[in-house]
């Protein structure tokens, strides 16, 4: 079967290397160039996997697109509003309907985890939702990462984070949350954790939110993973070192599922924030294009 031939833009970064490492034998696409000084070098490339600076991408995904590629962006370029984020187990009515080609964009990392998490529990009613975020030290790039690697003393707050996670979560689900957010970094190396407390309009058990999770439409394509929620009983739980690299990285963890004495619902999400929350949502999303748009698998 003939592979479609994709470029990474990026590919020295964190989630660029880590796209670079996903597409490895991969069964649709085939990585034919990771251009560097020249980024008009994509080669015979159909789709272009955009991890660059955000300035940069400004310039050159649209270009891109003006010459006829695919763009799968997770840049964080674009405001939100210019462009809607897409996630592929939540949007293929959207997906369908793209122009070909498109700039297809990538949420922010705790976007892609919270509004996968949430998306299930919409129907019993959202009625008010907290969020406290604790954040890897990969989720602000590659020299982040290293700092705190070597004991350097990392600052909790994260520029601009909250007001991009409010920005852009109610348009991934397509509806308001009346969101109290809450955002701070953390000295792991990768994984965010996400603490809800949530309110519902209807009165719900847990074992209707544990279905919610569980039976949620999980697409069927490569890198999608076998179970899209690993809903976990005990303790500590969900848990960095066992628990981060479920489904390779693509499955949400979810934990410490209870009700407290206001009413309130409170659970924990563990999202691997370089692959489910960047790198593999991005190449899930153009296997779900690809598969909407029925591109050609030659022999």
């Amino acid at each position: 079967m003939k592979r479609i031939p994709v470029a990474v833009a990026g590919a020295s970064g964190l989630v660029g290397a880590e796209i670079c490492r996903l597409l490895r034998g991969h069964p649709w696409f085939e990585l034919i160039a990771t251009p560097k000084q020249d980024l008009s070098e994509v080669g015979a490339g159909r789709v272009v996997f955009s991890a660059l600076p955000a300035a940069i991408a400004r310039k050159w995904e649209p270009e891109w697109v003006e010459k006829g590629l695919w763009v799968f962006s997770n840049s964080g370029s674009w405001p939100p509003g210019s462009n809607p984020p897409f996630i592929a187990e939540l949007h293929g009515i959207h997906i369908r309907k793209l122009e070909n080609p498109s700039l297809v964009l990538s949420p922010n990392c705790v976007v892609q985890g919270a509004a996968l998490v949430l998306a299930p529990l919409k129907k019993f009613g959202i009625q008010s939702t907290t969020l406290r975020t604790e954040q890897a030290l990969s989720g602000g790039g590659r020299r982040l990462l290293e700092a705190g690697l070597k004991g350097e003393k990392i600052s909790p707050h994260i520029e601009g984070e909250e007001e991009r996670i409010l920005a852009e979560l109610p348009i991934a689900l397509d509806t308001e949350l009346g969101l109290d957010l809450n955002c701070a970094r953390v000295s792991n190396p990768h994984g965010h954790q996400l603490h809800f407390s949530m309110k519902f309009q209807e009165q719900v058990s847990a074992g209707e939110i544990h279905n919610a999770w569980t039976q949620f439409p999980n697409p069927t394509l490569p890198s999608a993973p076998a179970q899209l929620f690993q809903v976990l009983e005990g303790a500590n739980r969900p848990n960095l070192g066992l628990d981060l690299n479920a489904g390779n990285g693509m499955t949400l963890s979810v934990g410490e599922v209870g009700q407290s004495s206001t009413g309130s619902w409170q659970f924990t999400v563990l999202v691997h924030n370089l692959i489910r929350g960047a790198a593999g949502a991005s190449l899930l999303m153009a296997e779900a294009v690809a598969q909407s748009k029925s591109w050609p698998f030659e022999e």
